[in-house]
């Protein structure tokens, strides 16, 4: 399977962004927000002793976290992700979607963290975007070749922050002086 996204030529190296094969899930990270989700065909968020949705909705009621979003998966021809707005209230023909769980911050969390409701819930839909991109396959690696330089990286659960690390890196290489040259321009004998 050829799973190149975008090769490009920079610097006189040849740059290759692929897909990640065995990206990390992200839910394993220490993460602020915990993701509960239900689904009779997928394994999705943080593991949960919520026997149902039901139960876990009187969870809410009783602890009141401060921070709360909703969780919608749409299931065709591969699953994605989002927070906050089904995908059918944005396109009415998306019937393959519906509300899959919730990602919540305790009172606890926010308190240790030092973080208003606001920035967890900012942090929260940071981390919900990165685990979206796990579930649908959109993580990626880049391998640089060129005379002086070889190299790989993977792990970037976004495309073009893929792309701005492996020019950092060529130009890294590229702006370093060679040692003769140094020696010759710093070293008086």
């Amino acid at each position: 399977m050829n799973n190149e996204m975008r090769a490009e030529n920079y610097k006189g190296y040849e740059i290759k962004i692929l897909i990640d094969e065995n990206p990390e899930n992200p839910r394993d990270w220490d993460n602020l927000g915990t993701m509960v989700c239900f689904h009779r065909r997928y394994s999705l968020g943080d593991k949960h002793s919520f026997a149902s949705p039901e139960e876990f909705q009187e969870f809410l009621k009783e602890a009141k976290p401060p921070v709360v979003i909703a969780l919608y998966l749409l299931d065709h021809s591969g699953i994605t992700m989002r927070a906050g707005k089904s995908f059918s209230d944005v396109d009415p023909g998306q019937w393959d979607s519906g509300l899959v769980g919730y990602s919540y911050v305790t009172k606890e969390a926010l308190k240790k963290e030092k973080l208003s409701a606001q920035r967890a819930r900012e942090i929260i839909l940071g981390e919900i975007k990165v685990y979206d991109a796990y579930i649908s396959g959109s993580v990626f690696g880049y391998t640089i070749e060129g005379t002086e330089l070889e190299d790989s990286v993977w792990g970037f659960y976004d495309l073009d922050d893929c792309m701005k690390e492996a020019k950092s890196v060529i130009d890294s290489v590229a702006s370093k002086i060679p040692i003769e040259a140094w020696e010759r321009r710093y070293i008086v004998a």
